[in-house]
């Protein structure tokens, strides 16, 4: 249901500020921590790239605030690094 997607993904954002600054060179999703950080957070001219694209859109989609800065997100890109 879309309140216990509202709950799970709060209760993983709590979390995330804290990984995020206590080991910023981790290259795993901070949400599922399997796949690869490639989902951007945008809001303004700033992005926050701390999860995987499809955690990206689920935190979107059920929140709308980025989870690094609580910042209203107003798009979530793919992110490719080449």
């Amino acid at each position: 249901s879309n309140e216990s997607d509202v709950e799970f993904i709060e209760s993983k954002i709590e979390n995330l500020r804290k990984k995020a600054i206590e080991d910023p060179d981790n290259k795993y999703c901070l949400m599922c921590t399997v796949r690869p950080k490639d989902g951007a957070f945008a809001h303004g001219t700033n992005l926050h790239i701390c999860c995987c694209y499809k955690c990206a859109v689920k935190t979107w989609k059920t929140t709308k605030y980025c989870p690094i800065c609580n910042r209203k997100v107003t798009n979530v890109f793919k992110v490719f690094i080449v």
